[in-house]
């Protein structure tokens, strides 16, 4: 049974983790009605029509496998060798004898930051916080405790669960962490939230280093690369990792 729900062929409606994918989709209903506006909110109008855009990215998928053809049979790509045997082999240049020292004072002793430190610096820079005031049907319009939210934040964002959050730390209250979480995430808050804390990298000097054109800049994250579109917000879905975000 535990492979089953791993594998996605067992599914449970009463988990939001472990639903069928189309639980986490938008209601067909609503899609046929605003799906003009939605596109428009994510930014994706100029990929509406699928079958231009899939002509449109094999014309360009053709073109970059001639393009690369042609650099292997033209000798171009010092790099890539052909063997007696049709094969390409490839060859990783040498690494000068020299390299670059890190400032080391840049980076902590341990090679570990904390992640409630990471939080911390981020909302003491951004003051991202004061964006998840209580919900205008609460009575209460203050910001809750720092500690509370980035505890709601990691255990949403993560993916672990308030409540198995409060059980790995005993010093978090569930019961605060669920009544924080009613009264003060929302849609809104979390793109507020996200807006001071893209408006704080857009003065950073260091993104233009990864800036590809003059409305994207390519972020690593996960270990893949990723385009952000700094012209707007992107529209968050309402889901348990939309924390991450703001995280």
């Amino acid at each position: 049974m535990a492979t089953a729900i791993k594998s996605g062929q067992l599914n449970f409606t009463c988990c939001y983790q472990y639903r069928a994918f189309e639980h986490y989709l938008l209601p067909a209903a609503q899609w046929a009605k605003q799906h003009e506006a939605l596109l428009e909110q994510a930014g994706l109008s100029a990929w509406r029509d699928f079958a231009t855009v899939q002509t449109t990215l094999q014309a360009q998928l053709q073109a970059q496998f001639a393009a690369t053809n042609a650099h292997l049979s033209g000798a171009d790509n010092p790099h890539a060798h052909r063997t007696p045997a049709g094969r390409y082999r490839l060859t990783t240049p040498r690494l000068p004898a020299e390299q670059p020292r890190l400032p080391a004072h840049l980076f902590p002793r341990h090679r570990v930051v904390p992640l409630r430190e990471v939080l911390t610096s981020v909302a003491r820079l951004t003051q991202f916080d004061t964006a998840f005031g209580s919900l205008p049907s609460k009575h209460a319009r203050t910001p809750p405790p720092l500690s509370q939210l980035l505890a709601a934040l990691v255990g949403l964002g993560c993916n672990l669960g308030l409540r198995r959050l409060a059980q790995v730390a005993p010093q978090v209250d569930e019961a605060a962490l669920q009544r924080l979480a009613s009264t003060h995430f929302s849609l809104d808050n979390l793109r507020q939230a996200n807006e001071l804390i893209l408006n704080f990298t857009r003065r950073l000097r260091l993104r233009e280093a990864f800036r590809r054109s003059p409305t994207c800049c390519t972020a690593a994250a996960t270990g893949r690369s990723t385009t952000w579109l700094w012209t707007r917000s992107p529209a968050a879905p309402r889901s348990s990792t939309s924390a991450t975000a703001a995280a």
